[in-house]
C-alpha cells in the first residue's frame, strides 16, 4: 500500500515512491512484487495498473479499526 496525503495527489509523489520501491526489489533480484489494495479503491488500483501491476485472484482481510475490509493482491513481474 502507498499512502500519499491528499494534498499531494497528482503531483508525482506516488510515482517516485513506486520507482524507489521497484528499484530496491530489483536490486534484491526479486522476481515478483506484490501489494495489497482495498477492493473498492479503484483509483489506487488504476494507478498500480499504470505501474505494470495486474490483479490476482488472491484476497485477504484488512480490518480498519472495527470495520472489516478486504484487500485484493496485485502483482508485477520484475524479470
Amino acid at each position: 500500500r502507498f499512502y500519499i496525503i491528499e494534498t499531494q495527489h497528482g503531483k508525482g509523489v506516488a510515482q517516485i515512491m513506486m520507482k524507489h520501491f521497484l528499484n530496491i526489489a530489483t536490486s534484491f533480484q526479486y522476481e515478483i512484487a506484490y501489494l495489497g489494495v482495498w477492493e473498492y479503491n479503484y483509483k489506487a488500483q488504476n494507478f498500480y495498473k499504470k505501474q505494470g501491476f495486474i490483479l490476482t485472484n488472491l484476497k485477504h482481510s484488512f480490518p480498519v479499526g472495527n470495520t472489516p475490509q478486504t484487500d485484493v493482491y496485485m502483482k508485477k513481474f520484475l524479470v
